[in-house]
């Protein structure tokens, strides 16, 4: 989107191997203090975002991402494996994920967050996550109809939602 900063970007890269992500791996990384402090925060495909995977196939594990204006982890289209990072410090959602189809999000922690996990796809698996405190919504589904959500752990405002209008 014009105007959208991210901490680090994958666009079309990839494609699916073995039902799992193979375009690449992202471990052990800090991606913090990202603001796009130019634009209008009312908007939010101006708002910036820490990690952003557009059509692509990755694993994103172990990281730590914090103090972002906008999405923590965003992915759209692909499939994307998001596994044990901690989230915190986030304006928006600390993980999005929309138009992908098999992704897992699993064993990470969130704290601090306007909402938690946000699915608007098929096929994803929200498990094992720790949401909370200060999250508003700790997971939102809002078209994910075959979204596996299991054993998470939650401390919010609203643990968990759904509607088809997100």
């Amino acid at each position: 989107t014009v105007g959208r900063t991210a901490g680090i970007v994958y666009y079309n890269v990839g494609a699916p191997t073995d039902g799992g992500p193979s375009s690449g791996t992202i471990g052990n990384v800090v991606v913090r203090n990202h603001a796009n402090n130019c634009l209008d925060f009312s908007s939010q495909a101006m708002r910036s975002v820490g990690v952003l995977f557009e059509n692509s196939n990755v694993r994103i594990s172990d990281s730590n991402i914090h103090t972002i204006r906008g999405n923590g982890i965003r992915q759209h289209g692909g499939i994307d494996w998001m596994e044990r990072n901690l989230l915190m410090d986030i304006w928006d959602y600390a993980i999005k994920v929309t138009d992908g189809t098999t992704s897992d999000v699993r064993n990470n922690s969130i704290i601090h967050a306007a909402a938690g996990v946000t699915v608007l796809s098929t096929g994803t698996d929200v498990v094992g996550n720790v949401i909370g405190p200060d999250v508003g919504t700790g997971i939102h589904l809002g078209g994910g109809d075959t979204a596996l959500v299991q054993s998470n752990r939650m401390s919010s405002g609203q643990a968990i939602s759904q509607n088809s209008f997100f």
